[in-house]
């Protein structure tokens, strides 16, 4: 009853979500994330800008600035991906604004869907899960991060019937670089050699043609941004509550910059650890994916609520395999369903609650991996990391 009560309330919220995105008016259209990336694409492909310059905000605003109006500062219009990214969206830069937006969530639901039907959630379960809170505040957001979602499920789905392929594939998920450290690492700590091999030629590709399109400058000016996370985080204030990261957690708290930056790192390594462990202990597909999930989501600093989308892929393969009610998947399905909320200001919390119980269902994850391991009890099949 209470996980049922769970997934109907998922769903209707995540209707609401989706209603508020399917209204939004072109002006508030205007503050979202796909502003940025829109304009990006579309400054690039018309020749106005090369991709380098884009990686400065004082200078992207400015060039933004003449194309459209813009209602806020510098800061709240970042090119922030790779410049292979570039070519996987280049799509939204054909069309003007408002009709890229609704291509974007046209391609997020759908996306979505097919990322939980891949990994076998059925009925009620794959209805609320497709139009969960989570996937309408993407939608909403403007966001891209149904990309990693749809591309690890295909990863997960394929792996072990093509797993060069599968690999290959992967690599499309990789629109941001902290994925292809961690998924790198999976790959490489599981002894998955074809599909490591298939990623690692796709990401060869996508580096070649970016290189020989926008020239190495872009890939110099794209990591020297990345640096800067962490700057512009202490520097802007922010409703912490809609970051959800382990960093936003302490510094919410009231902790100062330097702390907040290692237990952040601290954080970082142990999630690290964490995939590491579980691929050596090679166990099970849900397992690992319970662990990766969460070590992806505790891993940067700069984690959005949108990106908790991830939790689908779990919470899919719980589902698929009609597993009792257990309370990692009921923290799963709160967080889903109340990370959204948090957008509202009259809901809004001081700290994100977030980050401790994604650490809460790693650490249970892992030490559910190491007991199992040590009364010999077999694992189910794997595959995949």
């Amino acid at each position: 009853m209470l996980e049922t009560g769970l997934l109907v309330a998922a769903l209707e919220l995540g209707l609401f979500f989706l209603y508020k995105a399917l209204t939004r008016d072109f002006q508030d259209l205007l503050n979202s994330d796909i502003a940025a990336i829109h304009g990006a694409l579309r400054l690039v492909f018309d020749g106005q800008a090369g991709l380098a310059e884009l990686y400065d905000p004082e200078r992207f605003h400015t060039l933004l600035a003449v194309t459209r109006p813009l209602d806020q500062d510098a800061f709240f219009y970042r090119w922030l991906y790779p410049p292979s990214s570039v070519l996987l969206l280049s799509p939204l830069s054909l069309a003007p604004l408002s009709a890229s937006y609704h291509l974007l969530l046209a391609v997020t639901l759908g996306a979505a869907a097919a990322s939980c039907w891949m990994l076998g959630a059925r009925g009620l379960h794959w209805i609320a899960l497709s139009l969960s809170p989570i996937v309408g505040l993407t939608c909403w957001s403007g966001q891209i991060d149904v990309l990693p979602l749809f591309f690890i499920a295909l990863f997960l789905a394929l792996s072990d019937r093509r797993p060069f392929l599968a690999g290959f594939l992967l690599s499309f998920a990789l629109v941001k670089p902290q994925l292809a450290v961690l998924m790198g690492l999976a790959l490489l700590a599981g002894g998955r050699w074809s599909e490591l091999a298939g990623m690692l030629v796709s990401l060869a590709l996508f580096l070649a043609i970016s290189v020989f399109a926008f020239g190495i400058g872009a890939w110099a000016a794209f990591f020297a941004s990345a640096r800067d996370l962490l700057a512009l985080l202490h520097e802007h204030f922010f409703n912490w509550s809609v970051i959800a990261s382990p960093y936003s957690f302490f510094r919410s708290l009231g902790l100062e910059r330097e702390a907040a930056e290692l237990l952040q790192y601290a954080i970082a390594l142990l999630a690290s650890g964490a995939i590491v462990y579980s691929q050596i202990k090679g166990r099970d597909t849900r397992n690992q994916t319970w662990i990766l999930v969460c070590a992806i989501l505790l891993f940067s600093p700069y984690q959005w609520d949108y990106g908790l989308l991830l939790l689908l892929l779990p919470l899919s393969l719980e589902y698929a395999e009609r597993l009792p009610l257990n309370w990692e998947r009921v923290v799963a399905l709160l967080i889903v369903l109340g990370a959204p909320l948090l957008r509202f200001q009259e809901l809004a919390l001081p700290m994100t609650p977030v980050p401790p119980l994604l650490f809460a269902i790693l650490a249970s994850k892992v030490l559910g991996s190491a007991t199992r391991g040590r009364s010999g009890e077999p694992g189910a099949a794997s595959g995949g990391p």
